[in-house]
């Protein structure tokens, strides 16, 4: 019958799970990674992935299975960057030298750097190494992704 009770209600938990930090120690390399802008192209790194050509686009890094990395990410452009890793969940260190609002605290796949931030991230690359099959790096915004904003890297 249409709009009868089921009989099983959903309750909302009373608590979460609290969310544990990395630690910040744990990193083996910080990257630096700049986010521009330049001649109608949007780059990462000052390079441009050239997604038409039949030359393969650039792997921005080689990554060991299980390494820990801080990743700074600086906007020298005018405008924001929802910088997003595929297949990788991160913790927020820092937003221009401060710790995350609460918000922001928890495990995330993509983070917004706003023009002229800076905001590092640290990143755990669990999974199964693959030479043959990069995972990618881009700005969530289509336009930018597709004037060049993207990376790529490799867990070998």
């Amino acid at each position: 019958e249409v709009g009868a009770e089921s009989g099983t209600g959903i309750v909302a938990p009373t608590s979460f799970t609290p969310i544990e930090r990395e630690p910040e120690a744990a990193a083996v390399r910080t990257r630096a990674i700049a986010l521009s802008m330049t001649a109608g192209a949007w780059l990462i790194n000052g390079t441009q992935m050239n997604q038409i050509s039949d030359v393969p686009a650039a792997i921005n890094f080689r990554i060991a299975p299980g390494d820990v990395e801080i990743w700074q990410l600086t906007n020298s452009s005018g405008v924001s960057h929802p910088i997003h890793l595929h297949n990788r969940h991160f913790q927020i260190l820092t937003i221009d030298g401060e710790p995350p609002p609460p918000h922001l605290a928890g495990w995330k796949d993509t983070v917004i750097v706003g023009p002229q931030h800076t905001v590092r991230i640290l990143v755990r690359f669990e999974g199964t190494p693959d030479d043959e099959f990069p995972y990618m790096f881009h700005c969530h915004i289509l336009e930018h992704e597709d004037m060049g904003m993207m990376g790529q890297f490799f867990i070998v």
